[in-house]
């Protein structure tokens, strides 16, 4: 009894450990993140590993990383969610048990911008509304349907053939890579892009 006793008790602090650390790891993503993108109004990183530490021991990596800013500058008028999705993430082992985070490189990435009726209307100074996976924007007392569309990394709205807004994303160090395709879904317009390499705000 006494042997199941103790080996409960090192299991249960070793499992303490490892979540301690995948916390710890994902708390200096975030406050790397929010330092890189002032602007953001939360930033949320989460690390998806276990064990953390035994799988960082033996590959030197974790299956995923997610990093989510919610109200980031993407222009001057424009703010937006930025949610980046990293896979095969490796991270330096012995920063980490320095007390730093590197990541060092990914397999793959996908970093989607979300905009909301609310961001959208103050860009484009008319009323928006996105509901059910439809854009609806109000000219000159009409309320019609817009097309969403990507262009070289841009947002194109096509009002129903009777106005085309331009909607320009900027770069910024969460969002590194250039906009391919867009999608409305629910209360959102989601641009997306594929990335290669670690965004320079998570990289150091």
């Amino acid at each position: 009894m006494r042997k199941l006793l103790a080996l409960g008790f090192v299991l249960a602090v070793l499992a303490g450990l490892d979540q301690g650390a995948r916390v710890f790891a994902e708390n200096k993503l975030e406050e790397r993140a929010r330092a890189e993108v002032r602007s953001a109004a939360s930033v949320d990183a989460s690390i998806s590993s276990f064990p953390f530490l035994g799988r960082l021991l033996v590959s030197g990596s974790v299956p995923r990383v997610e990093v989510r800013a919610e109200r980031s500058a993407l222009s001057d008028l424009l703010t937006g969610a930025v949610d980046v999705d990293l896979r095969g993430v490796e991270l330096e082992r012995d920063a980490l048990f320095s007390g730093r985070v590197r990541l060092q490189g990914i397999n793959g990435g996908t970093i989607t911008v979300e905009l909301d009726a609310a961001a959208l209307g103050r860009a484009l100074k008319l009323p928006v509304s996105i509901a059910g996976g439809e854009v609806l924007v109000t000219l000159a007392s009409r309320t019609v349907s817009a097309r969403a569309a990507v262009d070289a990394g841009a947002l194109v709205l096509d009002v129903a053939g009777l106005r085309t807004f331009r909607v320009p994303i900027a770069r910024n160090g969460l969002v590194n890579c250039t906009a391919v395709a867009a999608e409305v879904a629910g209360s959102t317009i989601g641009l997306t892009c594929q990335v290669d390499e670690v965004p320079p705000a998570l990289r150091r």
